[in-house]
C-alpha cells in the first residue's frame, strides 16, 4: 500500500513540522531525563516521558487515520501493526513525509538535521541507561 504524504498547503506541511518537532522535543527531554537520572526520579521521568508521547502523537495518529481511513488489519506479520499503524511510524519517524512538508511549507532544511540528531541522541540515551545498568 502506498500513501501519499503530500499536505493540503503550506499552513498544513507547517501544522505537521510543529506535530512532529513537538513529538520529537518530547522524546529528547524524556530521553535527557531517563539517561540521567537514577532509581525513583528515573521511573518518574519515564512515566512523564511516556504520557508526554501518547499525548504528541495524537494529531499524528489523526493523519494516519485520514490518510489511511479503512484500516481492519489491527496487527500484522510479526505484531508491527497495519498499513495505518505503519503510516503513523513513519509520519512521526520518516524521511518521506517530512521531506514532502519541508517542500512544500519551504522550511528550513535544518528538520533533516534534527532528525538525525534526534536519532543519535536515542542511541546516546540507550548507551547511558545501558552503561549504567552495568556498572
Amino acid at each position: 500500500m502506498t500513501v501519499d504524504f503530500t499536505f493540503a498547503d503550506g499552513d498544513d506541511a507547517r501544522r505537521y513540522l510543529g506535530e512532529v518537532g513537538a513529538l520529537w522535543a518530547v522524546w529528547v527531554a524524556a530521553l535527557l531525563a531517563i539517561s540521567f537520572t537514577t532509581g525513583g526520579p528515573r521511573a518518574l521521568s519515564g512515566i512523564a516521558g511516556l504520557v508526554g508521547i501518547v499525548v504528541f502523537t495524537r494529531p499524528l495518529r489523526q493523519r494516519a487515520k485520514e490518510l489511511v481511513p479503512d484500516d481492519e488489519a489491527m496487527v500484522d506479520v510479526g505484531f508491527r501493526g497495519g498499513p495505518r499503524e505503519r503510516t503513523f511510524r513513519t509520519l512521526a519517524y520518516g524521511a518521506e513525509p517530512l521531506r514532502h512538508a519541508v517542500e512544500q511549507a519551504r522550511a528550513s532544511s535544518i528538520w533533516f538535521a534534527l532528525r538525525i540528531g534526534r536519532l543519535a541522541l536515542t542511541v546516546l540515551g540507550f548507551l547511558a541507561v545501558l552503561i549504567d545498568y552495568i556498572s
